[in-house]
């Protein structure tokens, strides 16, 4: 297969081919691999192209073209990109269709991309502004365009947005550079959204229904616009009418700062619940991680956000099997991780990078043992959520519920993000109710989980 590959240039005078047969029929469906801020830029995505006359359509409907927003943090993040990628040009290619895949997993491995028979466009993450144009030039050509620019740029677009809760990129990169993560090598330095523009597509979500808003970014803490720090952004938008809940997604420790306390404390609409990097609870590990933290600040910073509201909600990260951890210590990692109580555990074994450090790192873990350490992980993690659950039944809590399940349940989340579900005749999708957690059902769904009663119902 003929390819093109064009790295940082200006798309118009290298394409090589023009736009005679732009599509007629203009649908688009989309698959996201990874994190909210994955999530976000393919949203950011999916609006561009509504913009220019497209019409969104699930991915099993068939669609004239389709994108994978692609992941590599870690190897079985490849994997899966790569396997969706297949799977994706299989079901395009039997309608002729454009495949186009975009994301870290393409920045970083653009020629192992766009060797995959079937693939059409290829980009990064900082070219998405030129997407529509992209492909509206590429229909009815042959060749395989890959266009990776090197300098990372933080893009501004407005989402479209159906549902009641939506993720806003505030920040991307990082500057960190933990020995075993690959995403500032693919996703550039910090840069910040300016202040204004987040509050104008907050506005814009609030006014087309959305009642909660989730401020994520790869490295949310390092978010700095001019003199605007994260928590001055939380005051900015909680003033918004039409915006009942706010959350942020993943931070650090050191985020913790006394203005983001102050925060959690003076902003009501602000959710206790906060996703508080760990990767790991043993000290030595953590210094070979060059994470900038010793497990006693990390307990001080979980401390401190208990201490502003009882509660608050802590989710974590855990990395097991880092090469030179021994069995003494991932023994004082899960001790640490059972001492502090977290509500939800994301564990995973330690996959080395190609291009970080940690990857020509000695000490090398068999992956038996990581597999039984994972599962050790686990199973810790299980007994703490039911733990957390536990805390938290006969409290009651204003629930905003989602969206209706077959069974008629509804389910919805507490601001400390507990997923609850209810049994009402009534449509409850979009509303928030005071709601009492009265158990926890170990039983298949839909009665797995936590399960509520609300006299608010009854006054409907």
């Amino acid at each position: 297969m003929a390819a093109i590959k064009i790295l940082g240039t200006n798309i118009k005078k290298q394409t090589g081919f023009t736009a005679m047969n732009r599509l007629q029929k203009k649908t688009i469906a989309a698959r996201t691999l990874g994190c909210k801020v994955n999530a976000y830029d393919t949203e950011a995505t999916l609006s561009m192209f509504a913009a220019a006359g497209y019409t969104i359509v699930d991915f099993e409907r068939g669609a004239d073209v389709y994108i994978v927003n692609t992941c590599t943090v870690t190897a079985v993040s490849d994997r899966k990109s790569r396997q969706a990628i297949r799977r994706t040009a299989r079901t395009a290619n039997a309608s002729n269709s454009i495949v186009v895949v975009m994301g870290c997993y393409s920045k970083n491995n653009a020629d192992e991309v766009r060797d995959i028979e079937g693939v059409n466009i290829v980009i990064g993450m900082d070219e998405r502004d030129k997407i529509v144009e992209l492909v509206e030039n590429y229909a009815g050509n042959t060749d395989t365009l890959a266009y990776i620019s090197k300098d990372g740029r933080f893009l501004s677009q407005l989402i479209s947005f159906s549902g009641t809760r939506a993720s806003i990129k505030v920040q991307d990169g990082c500057d960190n550079y933990c020995a075993y993560c690959i995403i500032p090598h693919v996703r550039g330095c910090s840069t910040s959204r300016s202040p204004i523009e987040i509050v104008k597509e907050v506005q814009n979500l609030a006014d087309h229904g959305c009642k909660e808003i989730v401020l994520t970014g790869i490295s949310l803490d390092s978010y700095r616009f001019d003199d605007t720090v994260l928590s001055d952004i939380i005051r900015k938008v909680t003033v918004i009418d039409g915006v009942r809940r706010i959350r942020i997604s993943s931070i650090n420790p050191n985020g913790v700062t006394p203005a983001l306390l102050a925060a959690f404390k003076d902003v009501p609409k602000l959710c206790p619940h906060v996703h508080l990097s760990l990767q790991s609870g043993c000290d030595k590990t953590l210094r070979a991680m060059n994470r900038h933290y010793t497990t006693e600040e990390y307990r001080r910073a979980v401390t401190s956000l208990r201490t502003v509201h009882p509660d608050m909600a802590v989710t974590t990260d855990i990395i097991v099997g880092f090469p030179g951890e021994t069995d003494i210590d991932f023994e004082e990692s899960l001790a640490f991780a059972k001492s502090i109580g977290f509500a939800a555990i994301h564990t995973f074994p330690f996959s080395p990078r190609k291009g970080t450090a940690a990857a020509e790192m000695p000490g090398k873990v068999k992956d038996s043992l990581k597999t039984k350490r994972v599962q050790e992980m686990l199973t810790l993690a299980e007994r703490l959520k039911i733990d957390f659950i536990n805390l938290n039944i006969g409290k009651t809590f204003p629930v905003l519920y989602e969206k209706q399940l077959k069974t008629g349940n509804y389910v919805g989340y507490t601001p400390n993000y507990l997923e609850v579900y209810l049994e009402s005749d009534i449509n409850l999708q979009y509303q928030i109710l005071d709601t009492r957690i009265i158990g926890y059902s170990h039983a298949s769904p839909p009665c797995k989980g936590i399960i509520c009663q609300s006299n608010d119902i009854e006054k409907k």
